[in-house]
């Protein structure tokens, strides 16, 4: 009975600590799962899994050892200046409790990012294979979605089918995949890494944003690769090219499909994904003659399947609707948003009261997304609230810049690449509504800049599973509520 007793109590000793991490992992898993939070009741849900990962944390660690070091850090600190400067515009626009959402989302943020700074580095690496192992299933979900015609995990836009998955929105789709790809892409440039787990997984999210066709994602993701080359060497950028090719080859075999009016090509489309998995494993073979005759296998079969598709109208319908940089709809909102600001310049509107309108003949069109995070923040909040913003994202960026030689989860390097991408993005998408898009930024820069790990997550770490090579995947065996998240 002792003995069993004392077996109960180290499993408790080993499991408790893992609670908090698990907690957020859910949080992000039924963000995603929810349409990226962005209704009311799916909202209060994922606040509340983060407030719980965030009070287990406070019970199961020694907070002393890492709330210091949490009062300091420049997304919290970020995330307290923003709630401010949107509680006084709500104030002057005489609607005080309009802050409610936005403060309570910038509060979800800063607690995701103190549950991070609890977790022992065991607990931050199966963290990140969490995240993941989330974006890798979403992409999935959206290639389906395309290729089976699923309502609402695949939208029809401009006579189109696009990859929306869980999410429901195509550009926010691009945006949550961004991030975890552009990890996997970091690791497949460093050294010692598991390259064939690291360039799968970025073979299929790289597949998730192309099935998107979403403008804003593919030049996000297309700056943030250039970041990458530019902080690890251009000369290691020809390491991507085997899950890069793999997922050119997937998104050309799915190309049949994705026009309204054309068969689904179940067959293609799976045959493709196939052979893209086949050349992004490419990079894990160690004989060069094994590696040559991949390429050549892989390469032959894209050939066969390129030119039974005749694909070549598809793609030119695609291109003229898709890799066109003219969006009218864009243009009419911009240009009232930056009218609306003019006359609400220094506090803004407030933060519920965004409307746009505009006129195209004798049409009255209205809006209540500005398709641009920075300018509807400007019309929100004001330049005041602009001018915070900025300043928090400079100390934001210069502290990942110290962090960039230290070892971590999440490299510093790579999470430079993608805050830069989802910025790049930001301006021509709304992103920052949906909860679990910024909240997941904040835990990518809470992992990149994490301090030392407090003393209770060490007995976790030593009566759990060491994971001593660094960027090692551990476990991997085989709105609606109507507030802008600043």
């Amino acid at each position: 009975m002792a003995a069993g007793a004392r077996e109960k109590r180290a499993t408790g000793t080993v499991l408790l600590p893992l609670v908090p991490m698990a907690l957020l992992l859910c949080a992000l898993s039924y963000g995603t799962d929810a349409q990226g939070a962005f209704y009311d009741g799916p909202y209060h849900v994922f606040i509340a899994l983060i407030a719980a990962a965030l009070l287990t944390s406070l019970v199961v660690t020694r907070p002393s050892s890492w709330i210091r070091a949490l009062l300091r850090d420049r997304i919290v600190l970020l995330a307290t200046a923003l709630s401010v400067v949107t509680v006084v515009s709500s104030i002057a626009a005489g609607q005080p409790a309009d802050a409610i959402g936005t403060v309570s989302l910038l509060g979800a943020m800063a607690a995701s990012v103190a549950v991070v700074a609890s977790l022992a580095p065991e607990q931050r690496r199966l963290l990140v294979a969490g995240i993941v192992g989330i974006a890798v299933v979403v992409a999935l979900v959206g290639w389906a979605a395309v290729v089976g015609r699923w309502q609402p995990d695949a939208l029809t836009s401009q006579g189109l089918w696009r990859a929306a998955s869980t999410l429901t929105y195509e550009n926010a789709l691009a945006a949550f995949l961004t991030a975890p790809a552009l990890l996997c892409l970091d690791r497949l440039l460093t050294a010692g890494a598991p390259r064939l787990v690291w360039s799968g997984a970025a073979y299929l999210l790289l597949v998730g944003i192309g099935a998107s066709l979403s403008r804003g994602g593919f030049l996000g993701l297309l700056v943030g690769i250039v970041v990458l080359g530019v902080l690890r060497g251009p000369r290691l950028l020809a390491r991507l090219l085997p899950a890069v090719v793999g997922a050119v080859a997937a998104l050309v075999c799915l190309a049949p499909a994705v026009p309204v009016g054309s068969s689904p090509h179940v067959l293609l489309a799976t045959a493709g994904l196939v052979v893209g998995a086949g050349v992004s494993a490419w990079t894990a073979l160690s004989s060069p003659r094994l590696r040559v005759g991949a390429a050549v296998a892989g390469a032959a079969a894209f050939g066969v399947l390129v030119a039974g598709a005749s694909i070549g109208h598809v793609a030119r319908e695609i291109a003229h609707t898709r890799a066109s940089a003219a969006s009218s709809d864009r243009a009419h909102e911009w240009a009232a948003a930056l009218d609306l600001a003019r006359q609400h310049l220094l506090l803004g509107v407030g933060t519920a009261r965004f409307l746009l309108h505009w006129q195209v003949g004798n049409g009255v069109f209205t809006a209540s997304f500005a398709h641009n995070e920075f300018l509807q923040l400007l019309t929100q909040d004001g330049v005041l609230g602009l001018v915070v913003l900025v300043i928090g994202l400079a100390a934001v960026f210069v502290h990942l810049a110290r962090r960039r030689h230290q070892p971590g989860p999440w490299p510093a390097d790579c999470a430079i690449a993608c805050l830069v991408a989802l910025l790049v993005q930001s301006s021509l998408d709304f992103l920052w509504h949906l909860p679990v898009i910024p909240v997941l930024m904040a835990v990518v820069i809470a992992l990149a800049v994490a301090p030392a790990p407090p003393a209770a997550g060490a007995l976790a770490s030593e009566a759990g599973t060491s994971y001593a090579r660094s960027g090692e995947l551990p476990g991997v065996g085989g709105g609606g509520h109507g507030q802008a998240a600043h």
